[in-house]
């Protein structure tokens, strides 16, 4: 991958980082699984064993820094009641826990917390930034053959 590419953490990475309790810059499943509970807690603010609409929002903007990020309430409410039980929040973090860990060995280290833009656009199935362009547009150097005007 070239150094110029650059590489970002998801928001969720955030939320995995926040686990490593004895900080070896590694999160094991023993990390996620008390790190679950205690994310359900802070979650669930008025303790009624769910999460609503609004608190998974409030909790997406404090844990994930932003009310939409993902995991979102779509994608945790999976029998689609409008309500998130502690068995939906956990499978959903460790289905997003599994995705991130690229070499299946149940632990997540920093270099499986980033991703490049281009592997993001092709796990997508979008194209990268420069197979979307006409030919030339947007790139430094010039004009190119097919250079379209936005206006």
């Amino acid at each position: 991958m070239p150094a110029s590419e650059g590489r970002f953490a998801r928001p969720v990475a955030l939320l995995f980082v926040s686990m490593d309790t004895d900080h070896d810059l590694v999160v094991t499943g023993q990390e996620l699984a008390a790190g679950i509970r205690a994310e359900w807690a802070r979650a669930d603010k008025n303790h009624n064993d769910v999460i609503s609409g609004f608190e998974i929002a409030d909790w997406d903007k404090a844990v994930l820094g932003d009310p939409e990020a993902m995991p979102d309430r779509l994608s945790l409410d999976v029998d689609l009641d409008g309500s998130i039980s502690f068995a939906e929040f956990e499978a959903g973090l460790k289905s997003a826990f599994a995705n991130l860990d690229a070499n299946r060995d149940g632990r997540l280290d920093r270099e499986e917390l980033l991703v490049s833009p281009s592997a993001r656009q092709r796990e997508a199935g979008g194209s990268t930034d420069d197979e979307a362009r006409p030919s030339g547009e947007g790139r430094r150097g010039g004009r190119g053959g097919d250079h379209r005007r936005p206006y």
